[in-house]
C-alpha cells in the first residue's frame, strides 16, 4: 500500500533533528516504534536535498548566464533545448530526478497522480499561510521525495504577470515555443512546483 506524506518545514525539521539524536542507539529496543522507517525518510530526504541543491546551482548560474548573455528572449528556447540535460546532469541509474508543477509550461512537467495529490496538497498548505515542506512516499522498489519551488525574483521576467514583468518579445517566444503554457502570473515567493526525486532500491 501507498502512503504519502507531507511535511511542513517546522515538521521535517524536527523529524531530521530526532533522527540525528536516534543515530547513536545500539539498543533496539530503546528506539521509539517505526523509528527505523522514520530514519530512512530523514536518510531520504537528506540525499534527495543534496542533489536538488546542486542541480539547483547548476541550472541557476547556467540560466543567469543566458539571460546576461541574451535576455529572456533568448533564455526561453535555451530553457526549452537544456533544461532537461541540465537538470538529468547529476543522476545516475539509480536515481532520477525531475521537476513538475500544476501550472506547467512544458508538458512534459505535467504532475503523475502522486505528483498532483502532493502539489495540491502543497498549495492548500500555502494558501493557509504555512510553508510546505517535503512530499514522501514509496511504491515498489522505490522511494520518492518531493522539494517545493518557490519563485525567485529572476523568474519573473518569464514567469510574472503580463502586465509587469513579462515583455511582449518575450511572451511572442513563449507562445511560440509552448501553445499550452500554464506557468505564469506568479508573483516573487509564489509557490511554483516542486523537485522530485526518484531512488530505484537495490535488494
Amino acid at each position: 500500500m501507498k502512503h504519502i506524506l507531507v511535511f511542513t518545514l517546522i515538521g521535517i525539521t524536527s523529524l531530521v533533528l530526532s533522527c540525528t539524536s536516534s543515530e547513536n542507539k545500539t539498543d533496539d529496543q530503546s528506539l521509539p516504534e517505526n523509528a527505523l522507517s522514520v530514519l530512512d525518510t530523514a536518510h531520504y530526504i537528506q540525499q534527495a536535498d543534496s542533489l536538488i541543491t546542486i542541480t539547483f546551482d547548476t541550472l541557476s548560474k547556467t540560466l543567469k548566464a543566458k539571460m546576461n548573455e541574451g535576455g529572456p528572449v533568448a533564455a526561453v528556447p535555451f530553457c526549452r533545448e537544456q533544461a532537461y540535460p541540465l537538470t538529468a546532469t547529476y543522476q545516475n541509474e539509480f536515481v532520477f530526478l525531475r521537476r513538475t508543477s500544476l501550472k506547467f509550461r512544458n508538458p512534459g512537467n505535467s504532475p503523475g497522480d502522486d505528483e498532483k495529490a502532493i502539489l495540491e496538497d502543497w498549495q492548500k498548505a500555502f494558501d493557509a499561510g504555512n510553508t510546505p515542506g517535503y512530499g514522501f512516499y514509496t511504491d515498489e522498489g522505490r522511494v520518492h521525495v518531493m522539494k517545493p519551488i518557490f519563485l525567485k525574483e529572476m523568474c519573473l521576467a518569464c514567469h510574472g504577470t503580463l502586465e509587469k514583468d513579462i515583455k511582449t518579445s518575450t511572451l511572442a517566444v513563449i507562445d511560440s515555443l509552448y501553445s499550452l503554457d500554464k506557468a505564469r502570473n506568479y508573483k516573487e515567493g509564489d509557490l511554483r512546483g516542486g523537485w522530485h526525486v526518484t531512488f530505484f532500491v537495490q535488494d
